[in-house]
């Protein structure tokens, strides 16, 4: 969600609980992730007691560089103990990170030195005492020269991106490609769900 804060887009997480007749109240989310930069794109574990989401973080009063993907727990009901992960870095921006079915890996996008593209897709182990490995980008029948965003992966395995290298109607379209297969081409889904402008994008890497 978007406010404006000193003629700057400052982006906050919100909650939504469902109420009758499609009704939906909005609240701020309680707790710590909400600050005065930005935070967005979150996605929580199937238990509900750990969060990953896309922000900036700072050191005093200097903003480090680009994005970061950041950790916060659940207690009491709110949100709290905010934390960089081990694979950010002050060198290049990682961000639109979401979990695998099982919650073993996490896919997310990056700007990192050694790819090809303007931003990747990459994907990384979590260890059973929350760590991380060390981030594979995903391959060439996926990532291209230019811009790949916003992962989805599906429980069998399916991945959904917006990308604006493979061939489509112009700005980003939405594909699907099966991970299954290692040499699977990307479909693109379809007029249904594609728009020819550019996106608003939650965060930019």
């Amino acid at each position: 969600v978007d406010r404006r804060q000193r003629q700057m887009c400052i982006r906050d997480s919100y909650t939504a609980t469902k109420k009758k007749r499609k009704r939906y109240s909005i609240a701020f989310l309680k707790g710590d992730v909400n600050t005065k930069l930005n935070q967005s794109l979150p996605v929580i574990t199937k238990d509900g007691s750990t969060m990953y989401f896309t922000g900036n973080t700072s050191k005093g009063a200097e903003i480090q560089r680009g994005l970061r993907i950041l950790k916060a727990t659940k207690k009491n009901g709110y949100w709290t103990d905010v934390t960089d992960i081990s694979i950010n870095s002050d060198a290049y921006s990682n961000a639109h990170a979401v979990l695998n079915a099982d919650e073993t890996e996490m896919y997310f996008v990056s700007d990192r030195e050694g790819k090809p593209g303007d931003s990747d897709i990459y994907k990384v182990r979590i260890y059973a005492d929350g760590g991380f490995g060390t981030p594979t980008r995903l391959g060439n029948n996926i990532n291209t020269f230019r811009e790949e965003i916003t992962p989805f992966v599906t429980a069998d395995n399916a991945l959904y991106f917006a990308s604006k290298g493979h061939p489509g109607l112009g700005g980003f379209d939405v594909f699907y490609v099966d991970l299954n297969d290692e040499m699977a081409v990307p479909i693109n889904i379809g007029l249904s769900l594609i728009h020819i402008s550019e996106p608003t994008r939650q965060a930019e890497i």
